[in-house]
């Protein structure tokens, strides 16, 4: 599916929506502020993944399921947020921890991750490893994590890298393999949002862009597994053009799994470079996890 044949006036307004919820995310002063405009944001959302397909209304009901679930988990959170007493706000730190891991897609509940976006658009792939992901990693910057809950963070995400680095290994299909890689890369995003929210949106930015670059060629080149390789010559007519072409692929890959000079290296060097005086063990999990992704890509 393409993004050009999804694309109509109505997908154009809840695009904007989703923006305008991303942009009130970020601008929100409170909590409550930002749990609203996630919900929000969150019908946008919808919208733009359901599609006229029956993988791709599946995929959307999955995600619907899931993400309803984090949400009511995260709203009881917030709400607990405001009792003062000590037992309440252990509570409360205990829901908002796993509403976050189950709308992220962190260990236990990583399981929904590749299900949904096997099955979505190339455009869907999109606004779900990366727009969705931001109201999420906002509130861990406003709210702040205990340091009782920091453990409970870092070893979810030890276990949802790992798993994600392994299960790639032998994929075929290009969305399952990057569903896998975006494990991986949850893992920086929740580390990191522990640390700084600048640096948690300077990783966000570049890795958006690396996988935005990535999924335009999958879909102008209609290539969706390894076994597709014969559409790049079919495109381009020549044999050296599809050569040329699936080098830049390549290296498009090796960018996004954090690989020098390109430029997904840099956010992984700086990553590092805030989490190793805190988080060494997750910085070296973290980079190990991310040369593993290279080596199925």
């Amino acid at each position: 599916m393409s993004f050009q044949t999804r694309f109509s006036p109505a997908m154009l307004v809840f695009l904007l929506w989703v923006m305008g919820g991303v942009v009130g995310v970020t601008f929100s002063k409170g909590v409550m502020g930002v749990w609203y405009m996630m919900e929000s944001m969150f019908i946008g959302v919808l919208a733009l993944i359901s599609g006229g397909s029956t993988e791709e209304n599946e995929s959307a009901m999955k995600y619907y399921i899931f993400q309803s679930i984090g949400s009511l988990l995260m709203f009881l959170s917030l709400l607990s947020i405001f009792c003062s007493s000590g037992f309440s706000l252990h509570v409360a730190y205990s829901l908002f921890c796993w509403g976050v891991m189950v709308k992220l897609g962190l260990f236990p509940f990583q399981f929904w991750v590749p299900a949904v976006l096997g099955l979505c658009s190339w455009s869907s792939f999109f606004v779900i490893s990366w727009i969705q992901k931001i109201p999420s990693l906002w509130l861990i910057v406003m709210l702040g994590v205990p340091l009782s809950f920091t453990g409970i963070f870092e070893a979810s995400v030890w276990m949802t890298v790992i798993i994600g680095a392994l299960s790639g290994v032998g994929v075929l299909q290009y969305r399952v393999l990057l569903a896998f890689s975006s494990l991986v890369q949850t893992g920086w995003f929740v580390m990191l949002s522990l640390c700084s929210g600048v640096v948690i949106f300077m990783y966000m930015f570049i890795y958006g862009l690396t996988l935005g670059i990535v999924l335009v060629k999958l879909n102008h080149y209609n290539v969706f597994s390894y076994l597709d390789h014969t559409n790049f010559r079919d495109w381009s007519g020549s044999s050296w053009s599809s050569e040329v072409k699936k080098v830049g692929l390549f290296l498009d890959l090796a960018s996004l799994a954090g690989i020098p000079p390109f430029l997904g290296s840099v956010g992984k060097f700086v990553g590092v470079f805030y989490l190793w005086s805190n988080y060494y063990i997750s910085s070296i999990i973290l980079v190990l996890s991310s040369l593993f992704t290279f080596y199925f890509y």
